[in-house]
């Protein structure tokens, strides 16, 4: 495998996974608006909750490039997200939807769903050759949006199935397996590429070979 086919299906890799994490997310607020709607919320105190996240994506923005988790490669901002929302959503399915906790709880996600969105763009620019950047970008956008239509949907299946708890365990399951097959990643490709070298042939059987070349 060429070098540029092994940074496309990295890419590929990185807008699934960010896709599917989008979809999480975007499940997670139905569930949230449904749970609230149940329960006679006041509109003033949903908004304040939905906007948490956008508080904290754009917090996200702003120290993402002063973050030193930036200048350690060995460190994923995709790991760091699924295991921030792990954290959180087995916290929901302990404590519960609490206004003020989901309002931290929207934050943190928005947060470190931030900072994977933009490591995962600048690896996309700096590895996407130029004549494909524009498809590159397009199938970005599509991914996320596509992850967005499909986790409202789930979140309102699953909470008007199961309610709200089964709801919330079920992404947590899903959050979970994501988070695992994030930590896998490096080990699964050192694998692939990481090859021990072919031993040296031994000096009559590199004359043979070297007579039969010739």
């Amino acid at each position: 495998m060429d070098r540029a086919a092994g940074n496309g299906q990295r890419a590929g890799g990185r807008l699934r996974r960010q896709a599917s994490a989008d979809s999480l997310f975007q499940a997670l607020k139905i569930v949230f608006l449904v749970s609230a709607f149940i329960r006679l919320v006041p509109l003033v105190d949903i908004c304040v909750v939905l906007a948490m996240s956008g508080l904290g994506s754009s917090l996200g923005s702003v120290v993402a490039g002063r973050s030193p988790l930036f200048a350690r490669a060995s460190i994923s901002m995709f790991s760091v997200q699924m295991i921030t929302w792990t954290g959180a959503l087995a916290a929901v399915v302990i404590e519960g939807i609490s206004l003020p906790f989901m309002a931290l709880v929207m934050a943190a996600l928005g947060f470190t769903r931030s900072l994977s969105n933009i490591e995962s763009s600048v690896y996309l620019m700096q590895h996407a050759a130029e004549r494909v950047m524009a498809g590159v970008a397009s199938l970005e956008a599509f991914q996320s949006l596509a992850g967005c239509a499909v986790g409202s949907a789930l979140g309102g299946m699953l909470v008007w199935l199961y309610g709200t708890k089964i709801a919330v365990s079920f992404l947590l399951i899903q959050t979970t397996a994501l988070a695992l097959f994030a930590a896998l990643i490096p080990k699964l490709r050192n694998q692939r590429t990481l090859r021990p070298p072919k031993p040296p042939l031994p000096p009559e059987e590199r004359r043979v070979s070297l007579r039969a070349a010739a």
